[in-house]
């Protein structure tokens, strides 16, 4: 397989007057709000996928990778109104067996709508697609079934390429991904994987037909077996598409993972909070879909700030059509039991990455937070989805210089401050999960004086699984 430039398919903003033209016309057909199914130029710096935006005239999120079987495996989408004001949402899901169900549902300022896709449209996989009104909205979604619970944050934008890494299909293990188009036109898909050996074209998933709001779900056992790391490429020759993936175990050692995809190979990839204590093995996998070798560093900071005394990154190279794996934890690279987290810079066509975490018992993954500022964001928001709260929170700060977090509750009356925390340079602050006060459903803002990343850590959810990234916000 030669990968095309990948460059050359990534415009995908939204227009305003395109999404409130479809919002009119949507009442009309089966209801679904969504963008132009045709990507428009890029901006400078690429929009994050994950990025929600308050003050927009309308804001989507997409939510995938939804299974139900009733005693097994359950799902669960939570929707934050972050706006102060309620919003009215247009909710469509999707199923496996091609059908879609519309449905407008209210969520009033402050609160956390927890919604069981299972009830709104019965199928064994499913995908959301929730339009607000006004925007200020903010979804995440979580899986649980026998290994555990996965959680991650609801895509916010369709596109017309998608990369996603870390899947198995070894003996005891299933890897399935979901492609849904959310919106009342059409859309057609290829989706390829690379495999250890070498890259895969099923002739079945070649141009597949994606109608108004349909969701296909792949079962790459079926044409990679037992295989593992697997790393997908979707890309659409028309249309936009959003891209999820589950892994799980079958037998043995309990996995679930939940991995939104990234419409680009990334450049820089920072984990704000990478598991290191005895008894973990905390590793990236790094996937390179282009036809020349990748170069890249990975540094790994720790509490409260390394400074000077961080080790010197370490410098590989993936070569073209390969995949990596390379632990970062425990290392001679941090002290063992700091809390740590893992920064990866690539050169340009950059790589697919995901974070495993493995224990005797137990393998999660997380994605890194799709980020074009390479930088952070100074304003983030955490949704948790579960019936839980957040373990802890880490943020971590790439930068030369200290930056001030404060900590913002999300409730009926607006937002109400926190506590103030500091994180010094190339350095990782902790807040456990007594010090955060009481969350209003499980919503935490941040707002830092520099550009941050963080990372909640969801409780009751499957060690590495339960990672979840905060996604960039602005709000008032």
């Amino acid at each position: 397989m030669t990968a095309p430039p990948r460059a050359a398919r990534r415009g995908r903003q939204r227009s305003r007057g395109v999404v409130l033209a479809l919002l009119a016309a949507a009442l009309g057909v089966l209801g679904v709000v969504s963008a132009s199914t045709s990507p428009s130029a890029p901006a400078a710096p690429r929009p994050s996928a994950m990025a929600v935006g308050v003050g927009t005239e309308s804001s989507a999120s997409y939510c995938g990778g939804l299974e139900h079987q009733p005693g097994v495996v359950s799902s669960t989408v939570a929707i934050a109104d972050l706006a102060g004001v309620a919003r009215t949402l247009e909710v469509t899901t999707s199923n496996e067996r091609g059908r879609a169900s519309r449905r407008l549902l209210a969520v009033r300022p402050g609160d956390v709508l927890h919604l069981d896709p299972s009830q709104l449209l019965e199928g064994r996989v499913e995908a959301m697609t929730i339009v607000a009104d006004g925007g200020g909205v903010a979804a995440t979604e979580s899986v649980t079934g026998a290994g555990g619970t996965a959680v991650a944050p609801c895509l916010t934008q369709a596109g017309p390429s998608w990369t996603l890494t870390g899947g198995s299909t070894q003996v005891g293990h299933s890897l399935t991904v979901s492609v849904l188009n959310p919106y009342a036109t059409s859309a057609q898909v290829t989706v390829s994987f690379l495999t250890p050996g070498g890259f895969v074209e099923p002739s079945a998933y070649k141009g597949l037909d994606l109608g108004p709001h349909q969701l296909a779900v792949l079962d790459v056992k079926d044409v990679a077996p037992k295989q593992s790391s697997i790393t997908t490429d979707v890309v659409t020759t028309s249309g936009n598409v959003v891209a999820f993936a589950v892994g799980r175990s079958t037998s043995g050692v309990g996995s679930v993972s939940l991995l939104p995809g990234a419409p680009a190979t990334a450049l820089a990839a920072t984990f704000a909070l990478t598991p290191n204590f005895s008894g973990a093995t905390s590793r990236l996998v790094l996937a390179n879909l282009a036809t020349t070798s990748v170069a890249a560093t990975v540094r790994t900071t720790w509490s409260p700030g390394c400074g000077a005394h961080c080790a010197a990154p370490d410098t590989i190279s993936v070569l073209a059509g390969g995949t990596l794996t390379l632990q970062v934890a425990p290392s001679s690279r941090a002290p063992i039991d700091v809390v740590a987290a893992t920064q990866l810079v690539a050169t340009a066509p950059g790589l697919v990455v995901v974070q495993d975490v493995a224990t005797p018992t137990s393998d999660g993954q997380s994605a890194a937070l799709d980020d074009p500022s390479l930088q952070g964001a100074t304003r983030l928001v955490l949704v948790d989805p579960t019936p839980s709260r957040f373990e802890r929170v880490s943020m971590a700060n790439t930068g030369d210089a200290a930056v001030s977090v404060t900590l913002e509750a999300v409730g009926p009356h607006g937002l109400r401050i926190g506590r103030t925390v500091s994180v010094a340079p190339h350095g990782v602050t902790i807040v456990n999960g007594r010090r955060l006060g009481r969350l209003t459903g499980g919503v935490l803002l941040l707002a830092a004086t520099g550009p941050i990343y963080a990372t909640g850590e969801v409780r009751d959810a499957l060690l590495g699984s339960d990672l979840l990234a905060a996604v960039p916000v602005s709000y008032p």
